[in-house]
């Protein structure tokens, strides 16, 4: 298994690629650019500057998805899923979304992300925020839309509670009085 690429599961390597990450993506945070959007350009660049940080560590045998029907790495036989929300700030759930291809079996990797209040008018040094989980997913572990017209499958922080292969890489999760899972976030 990954257990195999210790750096995977580690913090410090987290650290590093979420800060190269930040330094890619402020200049564009002050144009206003939609939430959506910016998760999804979050999401590509942690993807592919994870793939060129491991395969520093590792070598060749670290391959980065060339389409939808891949998983986002694959380190040696082991493939890696990696997902990325931005953190709720209005008290529902953070859940991570996908297509049918994100229901595959295997590794993932949850980052869950925010900016500080006033990061879109200011970048100081501390302003972008950031959690790391781990756990291993069955494609029965996602959930279903009860929408027909919504394809997206998803998967929330109290599920990722009650998997029992779960484990904080960066930050940690804590329950709000109303019992409700949410992502403590560490400032880079």
């Amino acid at each position: 298994m990954l257990e195999k690429y210790p750096e995977v599961f580690n913090e410090h390597s987290w650290h590093i690629i979420e800060r190269e990450v930040f330094e890619k993506v402020k200049s564009i945070v002050s144009l206003g650019i939609k939430t959506k959007l910016l998760s999804e350009l979050i999401s590509e660049l942690t993807e592919k500057i994870a793939g060129q940080y491991f395969k520093k560590l590792y070598g060749d045998i670290v391959k980065c998805a060339r389409n939808d029907n891949d998983p986002d790495l694959t380190i040696g036989t082991f493939p890696l899923e990696i997902k990325v929300a931005k953190c709720n700030t209005m008290g529902g759930q953070v859940s991570w979304r996908g297509g049918t291809f994100s229901k595959r079996e295997g590794n993932f990797i949850f980052i869950v992300w925010d900016f500080d209040n006033d990061a879109l008018q200011f970048f100081g040094n501390n302003t972008f925020k950031f959690s790391v989980y781990t756990c291993y997913l069955t494609k029965n572990d996602w959930s279903i839309s009860k929408y027909d017209n919504y394809y997206a499958t998803n998967y929330n922080l109290k599920l990722m509670l009650d998997n029992p292969t779960y484990k904080n890489i960066v930050g940690g999760i804590y329950n709000t009085k109303r019992n409700v899972p949410k992502p403590s976030l560490v400032s880079l």
